[in-house]
Parts: C-alpha cells; structure tokens; sequence
C-alpha cells in the first residue's frame, strides 16, 4: 500500500455506504518478526517497514509490510481504511490485509502483502526495462481492477503511478492506498487525490464524484507508462 498520497487523511466521513463491517484480525507477536526492522517507504502521513508474518508456529515466516502513521492523530483514519478494504475489496489486482499490529515502539500498524515497487520508482529506473508488452499487462490488470471497483459502485478517487503497486517480478500490478476511497456521487468538503492525474471537473468542483474521475486518472496513467514520463 502506497504512502506517498497527497491526499489528506479522514477522506470516509461522509460515506456511510462505505461503513466497514468486518473485524480486522489483530496479530499476536508471536506472529510478527519485526526485529531488524527495515523501512522501505514514507510520505506525509505514515510509513512502511519490512518485516516478517507466520500465521502459527509451525508455519513458516513470510515478508510482509506494515504500514504505521506518523502522527497519533492519523492513526484511526489509517485503521479505518483497512477495515474498509479488509470488508469491501476482493481482488486479484488489489492489495491484501493480512491484520493489525500494536508494535511497543510503533504503535498500531496495519500488516499487508509486501510488494516489490510502486510504478512511479520502476519508471524512475532506466537500468530497468519493460516492453510494451509489460505496459499492456499492467493497463490490462488495472482496467481490470476498475472495473471491479466501479461494478460495486466505489471509486478509488487517487489513481497515479504511486499508487499502483507490482509483484513477483514487476509482472503482476495491485491497487493500493485506499484513503479516498468513496462511492459515486459522493459529496465531499474538499478535493482529494493527486492534481496531475486528478478529472478537471473535479479541480473546480469537489461534489463530483463519479466512475469517470477514475477513467481519466487511467488515461494519464496510460499515457505516464507509454511514454515512460
């Protein structure tokens, strides 16, 4: 799950069709290694280090990535979006929580599947290179994700590079960083996401939310990954 989300926290307020309803597991320590503890990413309002997950004793450890916010204050908006993507998201091509963490030195931290990059840092690396082919794929599985999203009536609302997420060897993509995550015609008090890749209609008016904001945010998407810009 990308941190690096210009937009501001507490976005699911107003949304109570967006209420979750499932309990997050909370992990025992026994069930996390975070000795070592490496941090592999930060933004404005949290961060994520790398550690390690079995979910008994006899199962073996697997990396995982806990996400923790910076401030106390954002600590509940972060837990409340993993319980909304824990209740309402179930897709091959979006990120997994696997529970919640209270860490003596983090506080409370939200445990997910750990991903190799986001796409932004992948096209920032010109030692790496990808085909068209590559391009295809990764439009295809968040097309794909869109869909899913839009069927259910959600929007994510801060589609960009960062924001998408690639494992097992850049082949396989995963939306990630649900924080705006709203339904459609939602009205909010203010904009939310990323203005290059944010729907002009909703630079002026913030109330306009639709399935078409996601369609243009994936068009400049389209266009940052073909043109490696």
């Amino acid at each position: 799950m990308s941190i690096t989300s210009e937009s501001s926290p507490g976005v699911h307020e107003e949304n109570d069709n967006l209420c979750p309803t499932a309990d997050v597991p909370k992990l025992h320590t026994s069930q996390i290694d975070d000795f070592g503890q490496a941090k592999i990413g930060e933004g404005t309002y949290g961060y994520v280090i790398r550690c390690r997950f079995r979910r008994t004793k006899k199962s073996p450890w697997e990396n995982i990535a806990i996400k923790y916010a910076t401030d106390p204050s954002h600590r509940e908006n972060l837990i409340k979006e993993a319980k909304i993507v824990f209740t309402h998201i179930r897709h091959t091509n979006c990120i997994r929580i696997i529970g919640l963490y209270e860490c003596p030195v983090n506080g409370i931290g939200v445990v997910m599947e750990l991903m190799e990059c986001n796409l932004s840092h992948l096209l920032a690396k010109r030692t790496i290179d990808y085909k068209i082919d590559h391009a295809i794929s990764w439009l295809y599985q968040l097309s794909d994700a869109m869909n899913y999203f839009h069927s259910k009536n959600y929007i994510h609302g801060d589609l960009k590079l960062q924001n998408l997420l690639l494992c097992k060897n850049y082949h396989v993509l995963k939306v990630g960083d649900f924080g705006t995550f709203t339904t459609q015609h939602s009205s909010v008090a203010t904009n939310r996401g990323t203005t290059i890749t944010m729907a002009p209609e909703l630079i002026k008016d913030s109330r306009n939310y639709t399935t078409k904001c996601d369609i243009y945010s994936f068009g400049i998407i389209m266009w940052q990954i073909i043109a490696r810009r």
